[in-house]
């Protein structure tokens, strides 16, 4: 057999690539169904992971919206769509009942109609409504364990303030390419970046970026022309950074900073709290502590009022 008969042809690569979507769909509608059939009058939150679920779990509770739901996650925002498809198209009233939080991402609802079974973020993501000054102050509050110093409080939260835009500036060139990723339909290779010192170093009060371009840390599988970059340029532009930047950059640039600032609480040599430290120690923050503490994104309220009217 030649080398050219042994390769599978683009074509064929699509065809599987649609089967297996297909059949990923099939799976998760079958999940779904079994879920439904378990339950009595069910309301089904369906989320992009289990990060989503926690996080909407918090906001769902300070809402305090007191009716009874289960939650369905997929992995990924792709998946979710795909089971909203399959939902639609269901003609057994499948989707009675059945509600879909997403990221509005760089991509939106990635051509699906909207609909008033969608939560869609204002902002880019869930994290970029976690890594907030809000939530800073809040955890300053409960959290770190000293005594009340009003001035130290407001000088953390304004070097937080600080050091948040000197990140999104750092970083403002990954974002523009992980939009161009999306905006042109490129693959980053091997993929968008998912540790923190691939994109800036960030100190208990300084930020500083990290050696490699860029362009070294997201690599497209094809260079776009001058014109496509031109174009995307201008969409970027228009973006709002603490809103539109790509959220879990922002999230890995908060949890990195609260655990610096949690080890100089700690430490017996602290910058900022050396006279009002208590002697309880301050344990580690994890994404239920930042969740619990953030604010409520615009529009779930409403969305949660129009679910409960619709059960």
């Amino acid at each position: 057999m030649s080398n050219a008969e042994a390769l599978p042809s683009p074509k064929a690569g699509l065809l599987q690539d649609l089967k297996d979507s297909r059949s990923r769909s099939a799976v998760l509608k079958t999940q779904l169904v079994v879920l439904k059939s378990s339950l009595r009058s069910p309301t089904i939150f369906v989320f992009e992971g289990p990060e989503d679920k926690t996080i909407y779990h918090h906001w769902i509770c300070k809402i305090n919206y007191a009716q009874s739901y289960e939650s369905f996650v997929c992995n990924g925002k792709s998946q979710v769509l795909k089971l909203f498809s399959a939902v639609e198209r269901d003609v057994n009233d499948l989707g009675v009942g059945v509600y879909f939080f997403i990221d509005k991402d760089f991509d939106s609802l990635q051509e699906h109609p909207a609909s008033q079974k969608i939560f869609l973020t204002e902002a880019y993501s869930v994290e970029n409504y976690l890594v907030r000054s809000e939530t800073v102050l809040e955890l300053l509050k409960s959290h770190f364990h000293y005594l009340p110093d009003i001035a130290l409080r407001t000088r953390l939260v304004d070097l937080f303030d600080q050091l948040y835009l000197d990140f999104l500036t750092v970083t403002s060139e990954i974002n523009f390419r992980s939009f161009a990723c999306r905006h042109l339909k490129i693959d980053a290779v091997p993929g968008l970046p998912k540790k923190l010192n691939k994109l800036a170093a960030v100190e208990l009060d300084r930020i500083s970026p990290v050696g490699d371009s860029p362009e070294n840390i997201i690599m497209f599988r094809r260079e776009p022309s001058q014109v496509e970059v031109d174009v995307a340029r201008v969409e970027f532009a228009k973006l709002i950074p603490k809103r539109d930047y790509r959220g879990k950059y922002a999230m890995m640039f908060l949890m990195r900073w609260l655990d610096l600032l949690v080890r100089d609480r700690n430490s017996d040599d602290s910058k900022f709290f050396n006279g009002v430290k208590t002697a309880d120690a301050v344990a580690t923050i994890n994404l239920d502590c930042v969740a619990s503490r953030s604010v409520i994104p615009p529009g779930l309220h409403e969305f949660l009022e129009a679910v409960r009217a619709g059960n």
